[in-house]
């Protein structure tokens, strides 16, 4: 269960990737984790940014109220600046919480001496699930199944481990019948352009 520090402002699992994997984002990684049984929580810049907020501010307050950073590991990525100072921003947050919240997903093979410092780096010291190419049913289950060990439960799943047992005047209640979340960790479901960060 959330018993660190920051389990009290965490309201999602931030996915970081390039926009020109936008389509395998929202149709394969979405889908396998935000419905059943784990239910997690997820933030996607192009989904859940504040609409008029400049992308900046977004950015930062979406690590900050981030429980996991999921990065989807592409050359597109790494050939994106936008995305390059997102990883640098995920890892002084790294350093200075001194906790493990950083996932790589390697959604494609990546000759490692090409690779920028940093991410050599992390590749070699926090968690890795490789996507299998080409794809197949049983790979597909197996990589999904360790990238929700190394994510663990998801905050519905520790909600539901231990209910809140009041609320503030306003709130809802968390019941496992109703299958909702309660206030402060649904995203918003707001739009932002996302030219800038492909």
């Amino acid at each position: 269960m959330l018993r660190e520090p920051y389990a009290e402002k965490a309201s999602y699992d931030l996915i970081y990737y390039s926009g020109k994997n936008r389509k395998w984002v929202n149709r394969r990684l979405v889908p396998l984790l935000e419905r059943r049984p784990e239910y997690y929580s997820l933030c996607l810049f192009d989904r859940d940014f504040r609409l008029g907020s400049h992308i900046v501010t977004n950015i930062v307050d979406a690590i900050e109220h981030s429980r996991k950073v999921i990065v989807v590991l592409t050359q597109h990525f790494i050939d994106s600046k936008w995305c390059q100072w997102e990883l640098e921003m995920a890892q002084h947050k790294l350093f200075s919480e001194d906790r493990e919240f950083l996932v790589l997903l390697e959604l494609e093979p990546l000759e490692r001496r090409r690779l920028p410092r940093l991410l050599r780096f992390l590749l070699d010291t926090r968690p890795v699930v490789r996507w299998p190419r080409p794809e197949s049913a049983p790979a597909v289950m197996a990589a999904a199944a360790k990238l929700r060990t190394v994510l663990g439960p998801s905050l519905r799943q520790n909600l539901l481990a231990d209910p809140p047992t009041g609320g503030e005047p306003g709130t809802t209640a968390f019941t496992a019948d109703e299958g909702e979340l309660p206030l402060g960790i649904m995203q918003p479901n707001s739009f932002i352009t996302s030219e800038l960060r492909s």
